[in-house]
C-alpha cells in the first residue's frame, strides 16, 4: 500500500466521518444531513470555511510538498481577515480567523518538510510539534498554539473582555508574524 493509501486508511479507521466526507466530496456525492453537520463541526475546529474545508478533504491524500502554496495562499487569507475583523471590532471572528492562521502556519510547515498533519485534532498539533518540528522552532509554535487556542476558544464562549482579548491577541500577532517571518525566510517562501 502506498503512502497516500495507508495515510488515508489511518484517518478512516481513527475519523471515519472525515474519510466518508473526503470519498463523497471527491466523488461528487451528495452530503446526508449528519455529514452536513460534521462538516460544519470540521470547520469550527479548524476556523476555516466550509469550502476551504471540503478543498482539504478532497487534497487528503495529496503528497502535503504538492500543497505548499495553496497553505501558503489560505494562511495569508486568513491571517488578512483576522487583522481586517479585529479592526473592525468583531473580535470574536477575529479570534476565530488567528486560530485559522496559526493551524494554516503549522500545516505549511509541515507540508514544506513532506509532512501530513490531521490538523483538527489537537493532539495531533502537538504531537507534529514534539515530534517533527526543529528544535529551534519547536518552543515558538507550542506558545503559539497554546496561545491562539485561548482565542479560539473565546469564539464559542466569549469569556474574555475586550481588554483582556486585545492584550492575548497582541501576543498571538506578534507570535505568529515573528514565526512566520522565521520559516518564509528558512525556506525562501
Amino acid at each position: 500500500m502506498n503512502s497516500y493509501a495507508t495515510r488515508f486508511f489511518e484517518i478512516y479507521k481513527e475519523w471515519p466521518e472525515v474519510a466518508t466526507l473526503a470519498m463523497k466530496f471527491i466523488y461528487k456525492l451528495p452530503l446526508t444531513s449528519i455529514e452536513e453537520q460534521n462538516l460544519k463541526e470540521l470547520a469550527l475546529a479548524t476556523g476555516l470555511n466550509m469550502e476551504d474545508v471540503k478543498n482539504e478533504l478532497i487534497n487528503l491524500a495529496a503528497d502535503p510538498s504538492e500543497r505548499i502554496k495553496d497553505y501558503k495562499e489560505l494562511l495569508e487569507k486568513y491571517y488578512k481577515e483576522a487583522l481586517e475583523l479585529f479592526n473592525s471590532s468583531n473580535i470574536r471572528q477575529a479570534g476565530e480567523r488567528i486560530w485559522a492562521s496559526v493551524l494554516l502556519l503549522i500545516k505549511l510547515y509541515a507540508s514544506l518538510k513532506r509532512i501530513f498533519i490531521a490538523y483538527w485534532s489537537r493532539g495531533k498539533i502537538d504531537n507534529f510539534i514534539a515530534s517533527n518540528v526543529e528544535p529551534k522552532y519547536k518552543k515558538f509554535f507550542r506558545e503559539l498554539v497554546d496561545r491562539a487556542q485561548i482565542l479560539h476558544e473565546h469564539f464559542y464562549e466569549g469569556h474574555l473582555n475586550e481588554e483582556l482579548f486585545k492584550e492575548r491577541w497582541n501576543e498571538v500577532v506578534e507570535l505568529f508574524e515573528k514565526t512566520r517571518r522565521m520559516i518564509y525566510e528558512e525556506f525562501q517562501l
